[in-house]
């Protein structure tokens, strides 16, 4: 029960450093925060427009563009994937280092 009270305890301290530093810039850091939240919404409203209407609205209407979409839709979550594996992979180098440096 103790590893996991000090893992919490970890996580939830890097969570808090994390949003301070987020929350930390000048004018220019959170006009760029704003006009990025904007392109979401703006992604975020075309895709529920599309989810209603369907790929229609896009003008794909022959094989090939279907295909890109796909490919590209493919090729993504194959990129995310692989990003959490390095995550993981590092995180997990970081501590066994970390806990060698400490004994």
């Amino acid at each position: 029960m103790e590893p996991l009270r000090d893992t919490l305890k970890e996580t939830w301290r890097f969570f808090r450093e994390t949003v301070v530093l987020v929350l930390k810039g000048s004018r220019a850091y959170y006009a760029w925060c704003l006009f990025l939240i904007a392109i979401i919404f703006v992604g975020l409203f075309f895709y529920l427009r599309q989810h209603e209407f369907g790929l229609i609205t896009t003008n794909m209407n022959d094989q090939v563009s279907w295909g890109l979409y796909i490919a590209n839709f493919t090729y993504l979550v194959g990129m995310a994937a692989a990003a959490v594996l390095l995550v993981v992979r590092l995180t997990s180098i970081s501590s066994s280092l970390s806990k060698r440096s400490s004994s």
